[in-house]
């Protein structure tokens, strides 16, 4: 049974983080370090409540999913995709946590979670790969050149005793 109620406060932080609209946050790390604490329990995956933070303070990365490091390699398994799901380091293999973790996730919005949900998505309303800043797949984007400056550093664990981040 999940825990909801340590997804709903990283949700919920988001949400109020994002209503502040200030700019002398480092977002990428305190939402870094809501999920790093979510995981902790036992949650589901709760980003696409909040995609479209997530996205606009580049925490998330959306791109086509073509431009996937590993497209023209596993491009039959990649057409194929459809609904949400997660993306592991070979595509085709089963999920092992050592040897083939999740490093992504696709998502169709429409297929998996309906028109109306998918209507508030805007721009991310359509069949999209997403990585998350530090994973293995972000890191993969680094590399290749994809992203670059500020969208290449790594986010850090803030310390959830120091507040001084978010005075």
């Amino acid at each position: 049974m999940s825990m909801h109620e340590f997804e709903d406060l990283t949700e919920l932080s988001i949400n109020r983080l994002q209503e502040s609209n200030r700019i002398d946050l480092d977002y990428r790390s305190i939402f870094y370090t809501l999920y790093d604490f979510q995981s902790w329990w036992d949650t589901g995956s709760t980003e696409f409540k909040v995609i479209n933070t997530l996205v606009k303070r580049k925490y998330a990365y959306a791109f086509e999913v073509s431009e996937h490091p590993d497209y023209f390699t596993y491009k039959d398994f990649f057409d194929e995709l459809s609904g949400c799901i997660s993306l592991y380091r070979t595509p085709t293999l089963q999920w092992n946590k050592k040897d083939n973790p999740e490093i992504g996730v696709f998502c169709n919005p429409k297929e998996a979670w309906g028109e109306e949900f998918a209507e508030r998505l805007g721009v991310l309303n359509k069949p999209l790969l997403y990585c998350f800043v530090n994973s293995e797949l972000w890191q993969k984007f680094v590399d290749s050149g994809k992203l670059q400056g500020e969208d290449s550093v790594p986010a850090k664990i803030l310390d959830l005793k120091n507040k001084s981040y978010v005075r």
